[in-house]
């Protein structure tokens, strides 16, 4: 083993053995128990589904145990995340609880794109401690800890720094071109920078649309560049090439939707978005430089608080933390500088044209606005071009740290008292991006959702205790899914998949696709009155309710008084006073004492209308 090697093998260690310690340190790690959700609310609920289906019916697509009567299906909100779910599966074959795989490889994600920037840094030379300083501070942005689980694969952002490594190549003309001895360039697409910048972008494209749609942008912004520098067109070809590549990884991605479509009919009622979120959900840069709540140095803490009650169109703090900011000025700063004759570009250069592009596709009022009225409205949430802008400020960061390394760096001693620099540059920058992100009022919040995760486990586990196995249960409030168009009195999106993420045998009513005709028949039956909702479901095949209290203005008194009269039967109520269960067992024998057979199953048939009959496995 080379010494090169064997002290890039060090520098790996060393950074992934820093991040662990932060991580535990400022999450206070010591105290959680992986069995329980890291964050159990909000988008975070509908992620912990998808990693649970996963593990019960192989892939997130169909689910067998949710949507009832009907089946979950994910057809019509598509997503091309597949890279981030095969290495959950890989995950859950070592440990198949939902739980503990989510919260495992959130966790993950901080090594991970600590390794990814230490590797690209070290690509382009730079020096080991700027180079282990910029990914430790990338790893761990404010932007890291404020999607957490709740968007999970954006959390996982550990392919921008190699996308961004490709994008380089493009801007310099090192990738799918080779120059021969003739000095003749040609194309090269089986050189080991041309076979892994293809392999980059079709894993680019299986991690989620919006990274890999930033990244065809910015791919095509350094091929322009080659070619304004160079004064030739050939730099735009591996640019397109590369699109192309990444554009076929994600059609290939959502492909089982589109067949889904063609045979059913597309559903224009799901992921419907409109002109205007571009900018409601567009870049402002003033937030890049507003520090996260709750710093730790008070004129910081002041500054985020005039910002967060004088401001509007407030979406999300992107803090790019004080280092990065000073990136982020030097990246701008560089625009102006002279070129050479010879069109050559420094690796800041490259970086500063990076830097603008992203700021001009991404904030409020710029490209983004535009795409959004050509048509383009899928992509509105483009503050997320920050974990972009991040890497690249705190890239310009750890060169400027570089060049003052190799320029004053002569001596031992003077190494010594560098490196000691950059560790107390390494703490401040990391208290000052956490702010109150995590820490201590981390865990008062974590307890109470582990006291809400033990209640909701018990309350199922009894259900399933008095139901046979393949049950249904239908939950009330009925909520679309997904995006059920924000709260219902309390309740908001995704938290009635509380009950099925402790559920082993049971199948449940919510999930069915809004629009699809599972959703319209849950629809239509809450509609009805009480007697002929109760009838209706038990013919259905239901063997019991439940009753979400958040999601009504009495916390459901009068429904559980209603129901309550026409069952005759003792509720079970979890122990935080809030999900309640009713039994219909008793209500579905006697309405089937009622009947012969054949006028129950026409009886049936007509509940069910317009949905297919399906065997009643529960008589």
């Amino acid at each position: 083993m080379s010494r090169k090697t064997l002290l890039f093998g060090v520098a790996c260690v060393v950074s992934v053995t820093l991040c662990a310690l932060i991580l535990v340190k400022i999450m206070e790690l010591h105290r959680a128990d992986l069995k329980v959700p890291l964050v159990y609310w909000s988008d975070a609920l509908a992620v912990h589904t998808f990693v649970k289906g996963m593990i019960d019916g192989g892939w997130y697509w169909e689910n067998d145990f949710l949507g009832a009567p009907g089946t979950f299906q994910m057809y019509d909100y598509p997503m091309a995340d597949n890279l981030h779910f095969a290495v959950m599966k890989l995950l859950s074959f070592a440990v198949p609880d939902f739980a503990v795989v989510a919260n495992v490889y959130y966790l993950l994600t901080f090594p991970l794109i600590t390794l990814s920037s230490l590797c690209v840094f070290r690509w382009f030379k730079m020096a080991y401690g700027p180079a282990i300083l910029g990914s430790l501070l990338y790893s761990f942005l404010p932007y890291h800890f404020l999607r957490s689980q709740a968007h999970l694969f954006l959390s996982g952002y550990y392919l921008i720094p190699p996308i961004v490594m490709v994008i380089l190549w493009v801007q310099s003309g090192q990738v799918l071109w080779r120059t021969d001895a003739d000095a003749v360039r040609r194309l090269d697409l089986f050189s080991m920078r041309s076979l892994v910048s293809m392999g980059l972008c079709l894993l680019v494209s299986a991690a989620g649309v919006y990274y890999a749609f930033f990244a065809c942008y910015l791919l095509l912004v350094g091929g322009l560049a080659g070619c304004i520098a160079r004064r030739k067109i050939a730099p735009i070809g591996p640019a397109l090439f590369l699109i192309g590549i990444v554009v076929l990884g994600v059609l290939a991605n959502l492909y089982p939707s589109y067949a889904f479509w063609h045979a059913q009919g597309p559903n224009p009622a799901v992921g419907a978005r409109s002109v205007h979120e571009s900018e409601l959900f567009a870049l402002k840069i003033a937030q890049l430089f507003v520090p996260v709540q709750g710093h730790w140095i008070r004129c910081f803490r002041d500054l985020e608080s005039r910002y967060q009650h004088q401001s509007s169109l407030l979406n999300t703090n992107d803090y790019l933390g004080a280092i990065g900011c000073c990136g982020f000025l030097l990246l701008l700063a560089r625009l102006p500088r002279r070129r050479s004759s010879t069109g050559d570009l420094s690796l800041l250069d490259y970086l500063a044209i990076l830097n603008i592009a992203a700021l001009l596709l991404a904030t409020i009022g710029g490209f983004s606005s535009l795409l959004s009225v050509l048509g383009l409205t899928s992509i509105r949430c483009y503050y997320r071009m920050s974990a972009y802008i991040a890497f690249f400020s705190l890239f310009a960061v750890v060169i400027a740290l570089d060049r003052l390394g190799r320029r004053y760096l002569s001596t031992a001693w003077s190494t010594f008292l560098a490196h000691g620099l950059l560790g107390g540059l390494l703490i401040f920058g990391i208290a000052d991006q956490k702010g109150n992100l995590c820490g201590s009022p981390y865990s008062s919040l974590y307890a109470f959702t582990k006291s809400e995760y033990q209640s909701d486990r018990a309350f199922v586990t009894a259900i399933e205790a008095a139901l046979p196995n393949g049950a249904l249960i239908f939950q009330l409030p009925y909520k679309p899914f997904p995006e059920g168009g924000g709260g219902t009195h309390v309740l908001t999106d995704y938290e009635l998949f509380r009950s099925y993420l402790h559920s082993k045998s049971l199948r449940w009513s919510y999930g069915a696709m809004r629009n699809r005709e599972v959703d319209r028949w849950q629809a239509a039956v809450v509609q009805k009155p009480i007697p002929q909702m109760l009838e209706t479901l038990a013919l259905a095949g239901f063997r019991g309710l439940t009753i979400d209290r958040n999601g009504f203005a009495d916390a459901g008194a009068t429904l559980e008084r209603e129901l309550g009269s026409l069952l005759a039967c003792k509720p079970l109520v979890s122990a935080n006073n809030r999900m309640v269960f009713l039994d219909l067992t008793a209500y579905r024998h006697a309405l089937r004492a009622q009947c012969s057979a054949e006028e129950w199953q026409t009886r049936r048939k007509a509940a069910l209308h317009p949905l297919p009959d399906r065997p009643d496995t529960n008589q």
